[in-house]
């Protein structure tokens, strides 16, 4: 009967730490889960920021893009104006030239 009642408490001792380590496993599943969940999280939060920075740069990309385009027209139509002036010094000049020419 001790002999039983040995082996029964062994038994028991032996039930209570299997219980006890897979309680502490159990602990450690949870845990990585959690710590798996937050990596999820964190993913997604890192997605949704490089998102918003695509649309940010693509948005500040067309901004820049319209100020150089306007940029550009006003160069082009100071050139112009430019080329214009050229154009009627010239004329001024051969005419002057002209009228100098007749004179002698």
């Amino acid at each position: 009967v001790r002999d039983a009642e040995a082996a029964c408490e062994l038994a028991r001792q032996e039930a209570s730490h299997q219980r006890d380590v897979a309680n502490a496993e159990a602990k450690r599943a949870d845990a990585a889960e959690y710590r798996g969940l937050r990596a999820d999280e964190a993913v997604e939060e890192k997605r949704v920021q490089v998102a918003d920075l695509q649309r940010r740069l693509a948005l500040e990309g067309d901004a820049f893009r319209e100020k150089l385009e306007a940029r550009t027209r006003e160069v082009a139509a100071a050139a112009d104006a430019r080329v214009e002036a050229l154009r009627r010094e010239r004329e001024t000049f051969e005419q002057r030239e002209a009228a100098s020419l007749r004179e002698a």
